[in-house]
């Protein structure tokens, strides 16, 4: 398999994790028979019965069998089961109780906090920054000793994730003290500046959250100065500076210089590497090993898992710029060139699994659509985007923690671009619908610009109805909207 760096790797699956340790005899991890006490033990805390931890969604007998190793929840299920106990899915799955002395030496302390914060990007990678800012806060409130002694390294990742983690809950304010921090400490990483750069990147990411593109587009050009002088060289990086300036540009109305670096990018392109979707599995493997006792192993293939998650997400994010500069291209009428952009990054996420995405592609072919005139095939993308864009029951309930700020502004989008094509169709009262579904979920969870979006979106319907004076209202909403996302 080739990998990030473009090195070769084994693509077989690594055998069952033993435990290396020199005190006894090798044993066999299994992780259902770690899950299953865990999630026994947590019910019997609470006094519940089986029953109660399965209805409504499963059977007494499926949670016993799970309990006893013999059957393997799905994430879904696992998530109810955890959240109905009040416990965390992910600490059901990767937290053990290590024995007395087994963090005693330094070397073991920071393998220990290495894992950990492997395990915080995991979370990241899967779009749980909550669970990352959690565990975070747990390491730091002192989960794992030696934190104190840290190299450089690992104190720069803890604050850099935690960045990450806020810019994903939108939180761009806690977001800039923690990259002030992952600053401080990039300066001094043997890496040629390339930390500092990512740093900067993600600076420019808080102001655009804070619709400031000014100042993003200053630090975006910092990163493609950087990346002219050879300091960036790690791919993901690259296309991210690529991605973030061109985002900047446009909303800048800069619509040439967002152009000429969308075509910078597109050379990107041969870069990528074949991805092999196993990023999942390596890191069931990582969890093994770790509960077998073997935190070099878990190291290594947790390593292994992230790398494939990278890869996933350069693709992602060549598919991204694909779709802005369909963007521009459908502003401009150039619908040829537009469906060709399109066409490139649905094969670049055909196989990402990435919903937020796919989405987002969809909504643009349904603007390009609409814009042909084509009212019928807008539809069809149009439920596409909602489909691909829900984020389902977490939506519908009171408890908002499994969702990220971007998955929230793709559902925002989702439903703005199905209200406009119900516009289009004639039917006034679904439009209405969902743009009034739309702007209740932005203002239960302070969306930021896409909730301005939506609002001057919803604004220019009911003026072309003639409604003048509630447009009017949503107007002004779209302005205090975005005079808040500035002052955070």
């Amino acid at each position: 398999m080739t990998t990030i760096d473009g090195t070769q790797r084994d693509t077989q699956t690594p055998s069952t994790p033993r435990n290396t340790r020199d005190d006894g005899p090798a044993t066999t991890a299994n992780p259902l028979t770690e899950l299953g006490p865990r999630l026994r033990a947590a019910r019997h805390a609470r006094g519940w019965s089986q029953d109660r931890v399965a209805k409504p969604e499963f059977t007494k007998s499926y949670v016993s069998a799970v309990e006893r190793g013999k059957a393997r929840p799905s994430l879904k299920a696992l998530e109810l089961m955890s959240r109905r106990l009040g416990v965390s899915s992910s600490d059901l799955l990767n937290m053990v109780i290590l024995p007395d002395g087994a963090c005693s030496d330094p070397a073991t302390q920071q393998a220990e906090i290495a894992y950990q914060l492997d395990r915080v990007q995991h979370t990241l990678d899967t779009a749980q920054p909550r669970e990352a800012l959690r565990l975070l806060d747990a390491l730091e409130g002192g989960s794992v000793p030696g934190l104190d002694q840290a190299p450089a390294d690992s104190v720069f990742r803890l604050a850099y994730l935690r960045a990450l983690a806020q810019l994903q809950v939108g939180d761009p304010g806690a977001a800039h003290q923690a990259l002030a921090v992952a600053l401080l400490q990039a300066a001094v990483l043997p890496d040629g500046g390339e930390s500092v750069e990512r740093v900067h990147t993600r600076i420019g990411e808080a102001y655009t959250q804070q619709n400031l593109p000014a100042l993003a587009r200053d630090e975006h050009e910092r990163g493609l100065a950087a990346i002219e002088c050879d300091v960036v060289q790690d791919l993901s990086l690259r296309l991210a500076i690529y991605h973030r300036l061109a985002n900047a540009y446009w909303d800048l109305g800069e619509i040439e210089s967002a152009l000429a670096t969308y075509h910078a990018a597109r050379a990107l392109h041969e870069e990528l590497p074949t991805l092999e979707r196993q990023a999942a599995l390596y890191w069931d493997v990582s969890t093994a090993y770790r509960n077998a006792g073997n935190p070099a192993d878990a190291q290594r293939t947790a390593s292994r898992a992230l790398g494939m998650a990278e890869g996933a997400q350069n693709l992602t994010v060549l598919a991204q710029l694909h779709i802005q500069f369909a963007q521009i291209l459908i502003e401009r009428q150039d619908y040829s060139t537009a469906e060709a952009a399109l066409a490139q990054a649905q094969v670049l996420l055909a196989t990402s699994g990435n919903h937020n995405g796919r989405s987002l592609l969809h909504q643009q072919y349904a603007l390009l659509e609409l814009q042909r005139g084509q009212v019928a095939a807008a539809a069809a993308h149009a439920a596409q985007a909602l489909a691909f864009g829900s984020i389902g029951a977490v939506l519908e309930s009171a408890d908002a923690t499994a969702e990220s700020a971007e998955t929230v502004g793709v559902h925002l989008g989702a439903l703005r671009t199905a209200g406009r094509v119900a516009e289009a169709q004639g039917d006034p009262t679904q439009a209405d619908r969902l743009f009034q579904q739309a702007l209740q979920i932005a203002a239960a969870r302070t969306a930021g610009e896409p909730a301005a979006e939506l609002a001057h979106s919803y604004a220019e319907v009911l003026a072309a109805r003639g409604r003048h004076e509630e447009a009017n209202h949503y107007y002004r909403q779209a302005f205090e909207q975005r005079r808040r996302s500035r002052s955070r």
